[in-house]
């Protein structure tokens, strides 16, 4: 059994929590209340619309594995990945899985994430195959907004099951 996060004005929410997770985000503690910052930005990245993406990065935020495989930096890069992924996997689900706090605005986690895959990925027309993967992110905020991530995604094991 999952815990559903409260759904983004005018969006059924696609993240959803562990048990355990979803009793972290309980109460007002900072811990919590930066938990539910990372949710909101989950539901950003999943919403075909990547504009609501400035409402919760910053506007130099770094996202080092994007900017390392060439993407332009900041908002602007998350933008366009998004929107590939966005097109290539539009029913994608994300269970939060695991969430730590190494430090007072940095969060840890461990997403599972599953979708379709219904448009081109990496040159890989639709297949329609039914695709699961790992997300082990680390994320730093400031304020209300997401400054810095760094991300750990097996896209090869992902690529494998779209070829197979």
């Amino acid at each position: 059994m999952v815990a559903r996060m409260e759904k983004l004005e005018g969006t059924a929410s696609r993240v959803s929590c562990a048990p355990e997770v979803a009793s972290l985000l309980e109460g007002d503690s900072p811990q919590a209340t930066l938990g539910r910052r990372f949710l909101r930005f989950c539901e950003a990245l999943l919403d075909k619309n990547t504009g609501g993406i400035d409402d919760v990065v910053t506007p130099d935020a770094r996202f080092h594995e994007l900017e390392a495989a060439g993407l332009p930096p900041g908002p602007a890069g998350l933008k366009l990945f998004r929107s590939q992924i966005n097109a290539a996997f539009p029913d994608q689900q994300v269970e939060v899985l695991r969430m730590s706090f190494p430090e007072e605005n940095t969060i840890e986690t461990v997403l599972a994430c599953v979708a379709t895959h219904s448009g081109p990925l990496m040159g890989i027309p639709a297949s329609g195959k039914r695709v699961s993967f790992t997300v082990y992110t680390r994320n730093r905020f400031e304020g209300d907004r997401m400054a810095e991530r760094w991300d750990q995604t097996d896209f090869e094991g992902l690529l494998a099951q779209l070829r197979d």
